[in-house]
């Protein structure tokens, strides 16, 4: 229940952390530009489906630097940009790329996205 509870702020604070900006840069080229699912999560050791825990939870990265998070139901847009590490969701949230998967850490909470 713990990790639920972990898991699902993070959810939130993407959320939250998204829903006041907007797009408008040119990212058309980027890699990243496409739809990422949540598969799993990585807390304490022991992973768990991210399906499992909230139904969905997918982000979309527009050539436009707009992007859009869903998490079980819910929709809220933001900015994205390419880093060196891989990308940043509204100048604050970073995302590591590793190969084909970028993962967002948080409060010792691992999420990784694989791109569809």
């Amino acid at each position: 229940m713990k990790k639920r509870i972990s898991l699902l702020m993070v959810c939130m604070m993407v959320i939250v952390t998204m829903a006041t900006a907007c797009g408008g840069k040119d990212l058309s080229n980027s890699k990243y530009v496409g739809t990422w699912v949540g598969k799993t999560a990585e807390y304490e050791g022991m992973e768990i489906s991210v399906e499992t825990l909230f139904g969905d939870f997918n982000l979309t990265l527009e050539g436009n630097g707009k992007a859009t998070a869903h998490v079980d139901g819910e929709d809220k847009t933001g900015k994205w940009d390419e880093t060196e590490k891989g990308i940043i969701l509204d100048d604050e949230m970073e995302f590591i790329a590793d190969g084909e998967k970028l993962s967002y850490e948080t409060d010792g909470v691992t999420v990784y996205f694989e791109k569809q």
